[in-house]
Order: structure tokens, then C-alpha cells, then sequence
């Protein structure tokens, strides 16, 4: 966090652009998951795996919730 905020005061970047970063880097701290985090496996067959992934996270500013979106994917040895 301290590099991008060093990055955007060497580089004279607006205010708007700070309230952004530091928004940005309080909604990731503020989640229980994270991108790429394993929710749920399930074994298909002997070395094949099927396992719930988060792949993207928002901020819904009517429910003031911080909520995430799944995606499938298939893991092999």
C-alpha cells in the first residue's frame, strides 16, 4: 500500500486517484475471501478435482455488503 501511495506522489497523480487506491485496498482487507481462494473441492475421479473458486468481488453500495462471485474449475494431477 505504501508503494502505490509513494507511486502516486512522485508521479503527482490527483486526489481522486488516491481516494481510489486507498478504497480499493480497504475493501480487499475488509473481505473474508480472497481472488483465487479455494471455497470448495469435490473429487470427480482418482486425480481429478472440481473446485469452487472466487473470481471477482464488489462492493454493493445499496446493501453496504462486500460479496463475491464463484467460478468452476477442474484440477489435475
Amino acid at each position: 500500500m505504501l508503494k502505490r501511495i509513494m507511486g502516486l506522489a512522485l508521479n503527482r497523480a490527483p486526489l481522486r486517484q488516491y481516494y481510489l487506491e486507498i478504497g480499493a485496498y480497504l475493501l480487499k482487507k475488509g473481505s473474508n475471501v480472497e481472488i483465487g481462494q479455494i471455497l470448495k473441492v469435490k473429487n470427480v475421479k482418482p486425480g481429478v478435482q472440481q473446485v469452487k473458486v472466487v473470481t471477482e468481488m464488489y462492493f454493493s453500495f445499496h446493501d453496504n455488503k462486500i460479496t463475491h462471485r464463484t467460478g468452476t474449475r477442474v484440477l489435475r494431477k
